[in-house]
């Protein structure tokens, strides 16, 4: 039961990392000269792989 709850969790994440770049690479589309820099897809993925972890630490600090 809990490699079937890690699975889905490690789902979930790779869903929402995948989901945010989305979100910022449109937004790098729909702004300025229509084009992704190469800054740009590396701020996205950052800003997209810690938000996730974030979001888990803001919610185990809040339950302290």
């Amino acid at each position: 039961m809990s490699k079937l709850l890690w699975r889905w969790v490690l789902v979930f994440y790779v869903l929402g990392i995948l989901g945010d770049l989305t979100v910022h690479v449109a937004f790098y589309m729909s702004t300025g000269d229509r084009r992704v820099e190469s800054y740009e897809w590396i701020e996205s993925l950052q800003a997209s792989l810690f938000w996730p972890i974030d979001a888990v630490a803001q919610g185990l600090l809040a339950l302290r």
